[in-house]
């Protein structure tokens, strides 16, 4: 299979997700006959939920265990080591794909659209800059991933970590967490008019209270900086309202 092949099938890895083997026998179908991740050859046959064994990790960056496995099939790598990086990888790519994607980069596209809309946008722009913006970001994030096995087999721990996922989720929070500020800073000077407040100072406010949109665990961990972030986003959310009002 090329690449596009197998990137193309890596879309369909949780279309068989089950509570016996999770993303194992979507793994064994997108590595296809010929690459079957570390299955023993004479177990294969019968229930696939079954016989597949066990794997969990993030849908998106499985690609890269997708393409660590192919190489090792073409490379002819020792099944018990594929199985041992089989078993060692899937946790890590787990707790990195919920970091990046779920903690990070979802609410950045989601609360980047919800801003568009508060800005103007119609609900046609906003409903597509937040699809355009998620799916260019975890197709681009598959591709990479399988690119990353594929050139480096089962030594594609070493190119995760250079990669420094966690670094650009932390980046990415902390982005989201501006957008967080400009917009809650923004909604609440559009609905609190009271006399001789400054929508600025509103926004100030606003722009700690919409830290309550993360994780209490991300609060708990936040750094002063990240606080200081939310709340000069609530700062310009609140400029943006006042020049509206002006206008």
């Amino acid at each position: 299979m090329t690449r596009l092949d197998l990137l193309l099938r890596s879309l369909l890895i949780q279309g068989s997700w089950n509570y016996r083997n999770l993303l194992g026998t979507g793994l064994a179908w997108t590595l296809g006959p010929n690459a079957r991740g570390g299955t023993p050859p004479d177990s294969r046959g019968g229930d696939p939920a079954e016989v597949e064994p066990s794997f969990n990790a993030h849908p998106y960056l499985a690609a890269v265990a997708i393409g660590a496995l192919t190489r090792a099939s073409a490379d002819r790598e020792d099944p018990e080591r594929v199985r041992r990086f089989r078993d060692a990888i899937q946790s890590a790519l787990g707790s990195l794909g919920d970091n990046l994607v779920w903690g990070a980069l979802r609410p950045f596209c989601l609360l980047a659209a919800l801003l568009v809309g508060f800005l103007g946008g119609a609900a046609g722009v906003v409903v597509s800059s937040l699809l355009l913006a998620y799916n260019a970001a975890h197709l681009g994030l598959r591709a990479w991933g399988l690119s990353a096995g594929l050139d480096r087999g089962l030594e594609v721990a070493g190119a995760v970590r250079n990669a420094g996922l966690s670094d650009k989720a932390e980046r990415i929070t902390a982005a989201g967490v501006l957008l967080a500020g400009v917009f809650g800073g923004a909604l609440l000077g559009e609905a609190v008019r009271l006399p001789g407040a400054s929508p600025v100072w509103i926004g100030g406010g606003a722009a700690l209270l919409a830290m309550g949109l993360l994780r209490g665990e991300a609060l708990r961990r936040a750094a002063p900086a990240v606080l200081l972030v939310a709340v000069l986003g609530g700062f310009v959310g609140s400029a943006v309202f006042a020049a509206r009002l002006d206008g």
